[in-house]
């Protein structure tokens, strides 16, 4: 898409008139570049147009001049009179939005970024028309506005010099009575402004903590087209989205955490004492004697001769480990807080897994395989999150899908000692015959499975205890429940 047509249909003008005048509606400088990007932010989100559609009030390169405020990197005024006359109505909000705190404040989030910057757009451009359609005032003067852009046209597409003169006289007179109106209601447009701003930083804040919370930079996003990035940010920022996002980011942080403390348990085996001059295995018995004013000449030897004891530890070896598969049940009865749960716990595995480089899944069943959601060693892929995290629920309950698919799916790499996570809130058994099979495997391929039977504080058919290497019945589904599943699936 080109910059001329991009801005022409936003701007509802030809593309002759569009070059005979867009030099000269911005009050913000901005190049070529600029206005392509925001060209394409208008052509790919319906929002923008519509403030343009059915609000013309709010003028359209105010729009635009509130995205180089947030984008640019040094905001600059154009001079005033370089400036048509219907857009130096526009300078009067312009001054607002720039003294208002709350600007600078959201452009720590925003410069330089096309989607922050675009979002930020948004929400401001819509609060600002709410407001001005809440004040007669300010309506007016809009309205003003408006006519006095519609002379300018005239003006340009006028061949007669009189009548052109005469067009831009009308264009001006409209002006003034647009700024007179902004000067005697200067406290409702302050009012509106900050309201504005307001809303701009709270949107442009929101899909910041939204990727946050997915263990997502807004960088990361740069390779995936503007209008999609654009429609990834309207989910993100939806309340259930970001109910889930806060889960997940509290799951994955409390996922590091709980393994990190189990790697430095567990780095290192004291395997027997020998002599040395490593001060971080020296004996305590040894350190004590630095305590003592003649012992500490025999340590302070000894250590240069490399004869104090020490502890010898024995390296545990990072291994090759099988996948993390995680059989979450979607039936009828696991909605709401169940399934986001599940959700957040099976997303902090997929990260454990990315950051072992191991391969993941998450698997949803019902009395059926519903949905699976593959992840290669060290994937982090926003839309294959987005997917588990808006899986719905419905129907009834099997393990006897879910189970024997975790087995293929274990079956299918070539490392040992994967682990498997199946919860449900459901009890229900599996033939024996299957039962049997799936055992047998286990044992073979040397994989885990930790089974979570929630709503419930026993197992009436044994199932879920039988197969698996640890099982919670619970009756709530807790931070410290998914801590232990992190410690145990690492």
């Amino acid at each position: 898409m080109s910059e001329a047509h991009g801005l022409s249909s936003y701007l509802g003008l030809s593309p002759e008139m569009q070059r005979r005048i867009q030099s000269s509606q911005d009050n913000i400088r901005q190049d070529a570049l600029d206005k392509a990007i925001f060209s394409d932010l208008v052509e790919d989100s319906g929002e923008l147009r519509s403030l343009n559609g059915s609000n013309p009030e709010p003028w359209p390169s105010l729009l635009n001049d509130l995205w180089a405020t947030y984008y640019k990197a040094n905001p600059e005024l154009v001079p005033e009179d370089q400036v048509s006359t219907a857009a130096q109505v526009n300078r009067e909000f312009v001054k607002r939005i720039h003294e208002d705190p709350t600007t600078e404040q959201t452009r720590v989030s925003t410069v330089l970024d096309e989607l922050a910057a675009g979002v930020a757009t948004m929400a401001a451009g819509q609060a600002l028309v709410k407001e001005v359609e809440e004040r007669e005032d300010l309506r007016k003067a809009m309205r003003e506005a408006q006519a006095a852009q519609k002379w300018e046209q005239r003006a340009a597409n006028e061949q007669e010099p009189n009548m052109a003169a005469a067009h831009r006289h009308s264009a001006k007179q409209c002006a003034d009575r647009a700024k007179e109106l902004l000067q005697g209601a200067a406290q409702d447009m302050r009012r509106a402004v900050r309201l504005a701003m307001q809303a701009g930083q709270k949107q442009a804040e929101d899909i910041q903590d939204a990727l946050g919370g997915w263990g997502m930079e807004q960088g990361e996003l740069v390779t995936m087209p503007l209008g999609e990035r654009l429609q990834l940010a309207k989910k993100l920022t939806t309340w259930q989205m970001r109910k889930i996002a806060d889960l997940i980011g509290r799951f994955r942080n409390l996922a590091r955490s709980r393994q990190k403390q189990k790697v430095r348990r567990s780095r290192d085996e004291i395997h027997s004492i020998t002599l040395g001059s490593d001060l971080g295995h020296v004996l305590p018995q040894e350190l004590a004697l630095l305590r003592h004013p003649v012992l500490k000449k025999d340590f302070m030897r000894r250590f240069v001769e490399g004869a104090l004891m020490q502890y010898e530890l024995e390296a545990n070896e990072p291994k090759g480990r099988g996948p993390i598969i995680a059989l979450i049940d979607v039936s009828g009865s696991m909605g709401g807080d169940r399934l986001e749960w599940a959700i957040a716990t099976a997303l902090a595995l997929v990260d454990t897994a990315a950051r072992q480089k191991r391969k993941a899944a998450v698997v949803f069943f019902n009395t059926r395989i519903v949905k699976e959601v593959h992840f290669e060693p060290n994937e982090h892929s926003m839309e294959k999150f987005l997917e588990v995290a808006q899986m719905g629920t419905s129907g009834g309950t099997s393990y006897e899908p879910a189970i024997m698919r975790g087995l293929e799916l274990i079956q299918q790499v070539g490392y040992r000692e994967g682990d498997i996570m199946l919860l449900t809130d459901g009890e229900c058994g599996v033939t024996e015959e299957r039962k049997a099979l799936f055992l047998a495997e286990q044992k073979r391929l040397g994989f885990r499975v930790w089974g979570i039977l929630t709503g419930h504080d026993y197992d009436m058919y044994g199932t879920l205890t039988a197969i698996s290497t640890r099982f919670w019945p619970v009756t709530a589904l807790t931070d410290e429940l998914a801590g232990d599943i992190f410690e145990e699936c690492y």
